[in-house]
């Protein structure tokens, strides 16, 4: 196998496994219902109290709530890395959900796409 197939199977391997940690949490969070539940859950995470979560409370947050069980800390870094829309570092509350929103859209449309 040559390296730029390599790169590119486990990129694509690590795109797959990505969203299936997104369609995870999707589902844990549905369970949590409301708003303030999930800021709460937020808060709990953000350990340092910053107001946003860094890559490892984010990945704490993960694995806590069994999202991912089978995914690699560079999962996990590459979807915070795609959830951190101003790339600062530092995921806020509303990035999160800019995040969740859109990511529930993207599998909506898929659905859609396979009826």
């Amino acid at each position: 196998i040559e390296f730029e197939e390599f790169v590119t199977d486990f990129a694509s391997a690590q795109a797959e496994e990505v969203q299936k940690i997104e369609q995870s949490l999707r589902g844990v969070l549905r369970q949590k219902r409301g708003m303030l539940a999930l800021k709460k859950l937020f808060e709990k995470y953000d350990t340092d109290g910053s107001g946003g979560l860094d890559v490892e409370e984010f990945t704490a947050t993960m694995q806590d709530l069994g999202v991912g069980k089978d995914a690699l800390a560079t999962d996990f870094v590459a979807l915070f890395a795609k959830f951190d829309a101003d790339g600062s570092g530092s995921l806020e509350f509303s990035e999160f959900l800019q995040a969740m929103n859109k990511s529930s859209k993207e599998a909506q449309k898929e659905e859609t796409a396979k009826i």
